[in-house]
């Protein structure tokens, strides 16, 4: 997708130093990644020591209904 952004130059050129990049789409498209990375991390943490299945709950009977919907019978 193409767009204009206003990023400062010396963010710019601070990130692709950094990233050892020369070009800037790619620096930019790194430091997305990373930001989308880091959210779905932080998402994660954040259910740490969470109960999130119910009482009873059985991976087992799971899986085996998702090995049913794969398997051609």
């Amino acid at each position: 997708m193409r767009m204009t952004l206003n990023v400062p130059d010396e963010l710019i050129t601070a990130a692709m130093k950094d990233a050892e990049e020369k070009n800037k789409t790619a620096v930019i498209v790194a430091a997305l990644e990373d930001y989308v990375r880091k959210k779905k991390r932080e998402r994660l943490m954040a259910l740490r020591g969470k109960r999130l299945f119910y009482n009873g709950f059985d991976p087992e009977t799971l899986r085996d209904e998702e090995d049913a919907e794969i398997s051609p019978h």
